[in-house]
């Protein structure tokens, strides 16, 4: 009897260790082990720029999706980029996506950054970067971003994790059909690269 349960308390340790691994972030940008294409996404609980609790299933359960994934509204390349995307969003949703951008801000700074970019398409924050952490794009947020962050005007704290930026294509079932991402934060997908992926998805 005492050997069993020495023998369950070590399987439990393991699946503890296990776990958690599985849920840390990574501690550079070139060591994160996304989700790959046929994976189906966890589930998530964002938040809008009311700060309200949204589902990320009821989102995309009616409408596919781009799913963007910025380092926060304080980057000028992600700011660069979601505005990008928004000069391509009409032929995006031409060919039946919604696009949803998703950072570990404070909810507080995603209208500034809609506005700052012209953004027609919604912004979502993943408080405490636990979505991030779960689709495996999470790294540990350097010090030096820290201090730039703390130097402007965003709301909210830092996040301790944010994402390697990228683009993720979805079902409405949360099937991931696509996804690129690229460690080094200065290259993002181009708009018409992204649209010849999602017109060779509708083949």
């Amino acid at each position: 009897m005492k050997h069993q349960l020495t023998l369950m308390a070590i399987m439990c340790f393991v699946m503890c260790l296990s776990q958690s691994f599985a849920q840390s972030a990574a501690l550079n940008p070139e060591d994160i082990t996304p989700v790959e294409v046929g994976d189906v996404l966890p589930e998530a609980v964002l938040r809008n720029a009311k700060g309200e609790d949204v589902s990320l299933k009821k989102l995309i359960g009616t409408t596919p999706a781009v799913l963007v994934f910025y380092r926060g509204g304080w980057c000028p390349y992600c700011n660069l980029h979601l505005s990008s995307l928004a000069a391509a969003e009409s032929a995006i949703t031409d060919l039946g996506y919604q696009i949803l951008a998703i950072s570990p801000d404070d909810f507080g700074n995603l209208d500034p950054t809609i506005d700052k970019g012209g953004l027609g398409y919604t912004l979502l924050s993943d408080p405490g970067g636990s979505f991030i952490t779960d689709l495996g794009i999470a790294f540990q947020t350097p010090e030096k971003v820290k201090g730039y962050v703390a130097s402007t005007a965003q709301a909210g704290n830092m996040a301790d994790v944010i994402p390697v930026p990228g683009v993720m294509v979805v079902t409405t079932e949360g099937e991931i059909r696509y996804t690129y991402f690229n460690p080094d934060y200065k290259v993002r997908m181009e708009a018409d690269a992204l649209l010849d992926v999602l017109k060779g998805l509708k083949k």
